[in-house]
Parts: C-alpha cells; sequence; structure tokens
C-alpha cells in the first residue's frame, strides 16, 4: 500500500508560522528608523524574515532603512494605511500575521514566543489584541455596516444607541486595538478587505469593524489583557517624533520566568435576555 498523507493532522505553531505586516508612510522618517532598530531587537530571526514594511512609491528613505536589516519591503497606492495594511496580508503566506503599527514599543523579547503558545492553545481560530471598552461608532457608520451584514444586527438586542451632547447618535463597542491585532492568516486576508471596502478605504473605526466582523464569524476575540507589558503604543505625542527624547525602558530579554506572565482572556458575549 502507497503511504497516505491524512487529514486532521494537528501541526502546532511555531515561530516560522508567524509574518508581521507594517504599513508606513513617507513622512514618517524618524519614525520608521526607530521602529525597524527596536523590532529587530526584540523579534526572533525567524520572524523578522517574515516580516513586511508596505510603503509608499519613491520612499527611498523607507527602502534604505529595509535594507540595513533585511526586512522586505512592499510598495503600495492609494497611500492610505488600510491598502497597505490590506497589501501586505495578500503576500503572507505563513499561518500566522500581526498587524502592526509602526509606532509600537516591544518592550519584551518573548512577545513572540509568548503569542505563539495563545495561538497553540485552542483549536479555534483566534483574534488576539488589547481590548478597549469605549470605541464610538455613529449611526450611519454602523447601519451601513448593518445593511452589508444585514445577519450582524441580531446583535443590537444587546446594544442601543445613544446621542451625546453635540447631536450626534452613536454605539459604543468594544473593540481590539490596531496597533496590535493577531489571527490565522486566513481570517485577516478575507476579513479585512471586506472593512476596506465598506469603508471606502478609510481608517476611521475599522479596528471596531474588523474586531465585531470577526466575532460575528465566531473567531474566538481573544484580549491579551497586559499587552502593554510586552508591547504598547511609544507614547510619542507628534507624528514623527518631533523634537522628543526616547524615554523609553530597556528591552526586556525575558524567558520562561520572566514576571509579568501574559494573561490572555476570551471576550463573551452578554447572555441571551
Amino acid at each position: 500500500m502507497h503511504p497516505v498523507l491524512y487529514f486532521n493532522i494537528d501541526i502546532p505553531y511555531t515561530l516560522e508560522d508567524l509574518s508581521v505586516v507594517v504599513p508606513q508612510a513617507s513622512q514618517y522618517k524618524k519614525r520608521i528608523s526607530w521602529f525597524l532598530k527596536q523590532f529587530v531587537e526584540a523579534t526572533p530571526e525567524a520572524v523578522v524574515k517574515n516580516t513586511v514594511v508596505t510603503y509608499d512609491p519613491e520612499d527611498e528613505y523607507t527602502e534604505t532603512e529595509l535594507k540595513k536589516y533585511n526586512i522586505r519591503g512592499k510598495i503600495i497606492t492609494p497611500p492610505q494605511s488600510t491598502y497597505k495594511i490590506q497589501g501586505g496580508l495578500k503576500d503572507v503566506k505563513t499561518r500566522l500575521v500581526v498587524r502592526m503599527a509602526n509606532d509600537t514599543y516591544l518592550r519584551r523579547t518573548d512577545w513572540a514566543d509568548l503569542l505563539i503558545d495563545q495561538f497553540n492553545s485552542m483549536s479555534e481560530p483566534q483574534l488576539i489584541g488589547a481590548a478597549y471598552p469605549s470605541g464610538d461608532v455613529n449611526k450611519p457608520a454602523m447601519e451601513k455596516f448593518f445593511s452589508t451584514y444585514p445577519w450582524y444586527r441580531k446583535s443590537m438586542k444587546w446594544i442601543d444607541y445613544y446621542t451625546n451632547s453635540d447631536g450626534i447618535t452613536s454605539l459604543s463597542v468594544y473593540y481590539l486595538h490596531g496597533y496590535f491585532m493577531a489571527s490565522q492568516t486566513y481570517v485577516l486576508q478575507s476579513l479585512y478587505p471586506q472593512i476596506v471596502e465598506l469603508n471606502d478605504g478609510d481608517m476611521g473605526k475599522e479596528d471596531c469593524l474588523v474586531s465585531h466582523l470577526a466575532s460575528a464569524h465566531r473567531i474566538k476575540i481573544v484580549c491579551w489583557d497586559n499587552l502593554g507589558e510586552f508591547c504598547k503604543h511609544s507614547g510619542k505625542h507628534t507624528a514623527d517624533f518631533e523634537g522628543e527624547e526616547n524615554e523609553l525602558p530597556l528591552l526586556v530579554k525575558a524567558d520562561s520566568s520572566t514576571e509579568p506572565r501574559p494573561v490572555f482572556n476570551i471576550m463573551e458575549v452578554p447572555p441571551p435576555s
């Protein structure tokens, strides 16, 4: 009998399965230089090899910086970050991917290993990131979302619109912040372009909409409760760090005994009324 390759073989995720997509705008020269230096220091070589930075045509500065670290780049148009994320995702061939902003500071060297451990902790697909409770999406945007995906309107039994002091009717929503969002590659490759089309390429609330569209497709929304201990916003207040000193803490070279340990929690929906 000839050897047979079977289905449903459990192949655990490893670092070689993880890619990172980083959108970059040509005006952010200081930012991309800062990001790449600390990213390479904090990230396993196997993941760096699978990283792609998407950038503007004729952005020679970013192209030169990428060559310093042997990181792959891809030119994308139009210039909005949404199209750059989408274009980067399209090229990913690994099973897992992180979309990461170029003002993300990686605080520990074990961030990628711990992420892999979480993906291996359950068989269901996951969307992992830092959960925020107070994203506001205005009513017209949500109505467009519901008209495009009418089956999602069923969630309205758990939520209510409110009107603020300026007379704007909105919806408060939980969501995973866009600076760090990780998932199985097929999840973001299939769902993210739908949000780009829905939003006409605009970045406004796309992280909210991605989170909720993934949830509606029964993707486990997983909050990395203490993500800020491992990677977080840089805290810089100007777009290209103009006039700001680098006061970020030193990178922690972590191992299995380094505290704190990561805390992951599945975000539960309200119980049916």
